[in-house]
């Protein structure tokens, strides 16, 4: 599928996906959406790159451990998370 087709497919300009290819941003949650909902895929199937059984396992996991935790450290999670895809990002 080229890019012009993707882009009118999911309602972006030919540049947005341009720049989604090269990370210069994250699609916005909306936009993830419309990509899961045009092409009749699952959110966790679009973000990991793993067969389907593996992912609702890792995702399961994530979810389990997240429960034991609080809000604040919830929080502190969060922030590291963004620091780690901010040093990722940088790499690329």
């Amino acid at each position: 599928m080229t890019q012009e087709c993707f882009a009118e497919a999911v309602g972006l300009t030919v540049e947005a996906v341009r720049n989604l290819e090269h990370n210069k941003y994250a699609p916005k949650a909306t936009t993830v959406d419309k990509i899961c909902a045009r092409f009749n895929i699952r959110l966790i199937d679009l973000l990991f790159d793993v067969p389907t059984d593996n992912a609702l396992k890792l995702h399961k996991l994530i979810a389990d451990k997240l429960l034991l935790y609080s809000k604040d450290e919830l929080f502190i999670i969060s922030k590291i998370l963004d620091l780690i895809n901010c040093l990722y990002n940088m790499k690329l």
